[in-house]
């Protein structure tokens, strides 16, 4: 069956290999051909594929997302980039170490990811925000699982720090004396406050704070924070779903 067009798109987006399989595989591809290129069919050979399949260019594919090899436009040739031979040469593992972060961060859609800030370790939260971004839930689940793995392959940590809930074992009322048990203070004028009511899995929750303590930008970004959320949660709780009419 035919892949459509829209998920063609998506498929160049993101490698379908790990970030350390896919190093292995380049190394190996160095070790055996010339670092001037070789054609596809001698790269295959290299690889271990005895003939040009799928498999093969599934795997070339994901070495050029990657960076690890290049291909010289209008030329037919499989040639290592300069990074995958600063990698072979490198001197030091701190040094490999910087490479291969940046490698991880080549592919557009894991560079995409990592620029807002999404947590590696939340995979619910990873599928959630791929399908907002119109991936199918196949591609997805194999982009979230990659990203999870690179991310500890090279120890990566999100670039932004995105808004917190904190956990309910976190929060602490603050203890205040009951009201007239202070004698001769003015009475207090009420606050001026801000009420978010939202649905979080299977509850209905409400927010309230001062609006001096909380600005509408603020108030924008948790809106779509607790938006994510819940989207997430849903996806980790598929039992919990409405059936569609």
């Amino acid at each position: 069956m035919a892949v459509k067009a829209p998920e063609k798109d998506k498929l160049s987006t993101f490698p379908r290999r790990s970030l350390s399989g896919s190093i292995s595989l380049a190394l190996m591809l160095l070790d055996k051909v010339s670092r001037a290129g070789v054609d596809v069919k001698t790269a295959a050979t290299a690889l271990g594929y005895p003939t040009i399949n799928g498999a093969t260019k599934t795997t070339l594919a994901a070495l050029r997302i990657y960076g690890l090899i290049d291909k010289p436009h209008g030329k037919d040739l499989v040639v290592p980039s300069e990074t995958l031979i600063r990698l072979h040469t490198a001197s030091s593992e701190d040094e490999k170490r910087e490479i291969c972060r940046t490698l991880a961060m080549k592919p557009p859609l894991f560079s995409e990811m990592h620029q807002e800030g999404l947590n590696p370790d939340d995979r619910p939260l990873l599928i959630r925000w791929l399908l907002m971004q119109n991936y199918s839930e196949r591609l997805a689940k194999r982009a979230a699982n990659l990203y999870q793995e690179n991310a500890r392959y090279v120890g990566l940590v999100s670039s932004a720090a995105p808004f917190q809930l904190p956990l309910s074992a976190e929060i602490r009322p603050q203890k205040r004396p009951p009201p007239g048990l202070q004698e001769g203070a003015p009475p207090k004028a009420k606050d001026s406050v801000a009420t978010y009511n939202f649905a979080l899995g299977t509850c209905d929750a409400t927010l309230t704070f001062s609006r001096g303590d909380f600005g509408e930008a603020d108030l924008k970004s948790l809106r779509q924070y607790i938006d994510l959320l819940e989207q997430s949660w849903r996806v980790s709780h598929p039992e919990h779903e409405k059936p569609k009419v």
